[in-house]
């Protein structure tokens, strides 16, 4: 098998891994805070926009650049949406809603960077 295949799906499956992990947690995550069960899906609204326009502007950058540097850039994005996204004590954020509401953002973001490149 190509290499930069694999490359892509690896770094394309971590992506998807990133929304699997975050989805039966950040439910409990919000209820933490004093979030309602109604509004709690509002929140998982903020990745998706950000992924729709992420789409939008990474959608002509990835023909002047590498694929394979976008789809590192990506990745790295999603690492840091994820360690925002449930701040710990280590990285000395604020534990509150709107770190996670960043941390869905940037995100949301990563995974437009990572996904969009790789369509043909």
């Amino acid at each position: 098998m190509n290499v930069e295949i694999t490359f892509t799906i690896l770094l394309v499956t971590i992506s998807f891994m990133s929304i699997g992990f975050v989805v039966p947690f950040l439910p409990q995550h919000l209820h933490d805070y004093g979030i309602q069960n109604e509004k709690v899906g509002f929140f998982f609204i903020v990745p998706c926009l950000a992924y729709m326009i992420a789409a939008m502007i990474f959608d002509k950058l990835p023909k002047y650049v590498d694929l394979k540097v976008w789809l590192v850039i990506g990745t790295i994005i999603n690492l840091i949406g994820v360690v925002i996204l449930g701040p710990e004590k280590y990285t000395y954020l604020p534990r509150n809603v709107v770190t996670t509401s960043i941390g869905l953002l940037i995100l949301g973001i990563g995974i437009g960077i990572l996904i969009i490149p790789t369509i043909p």
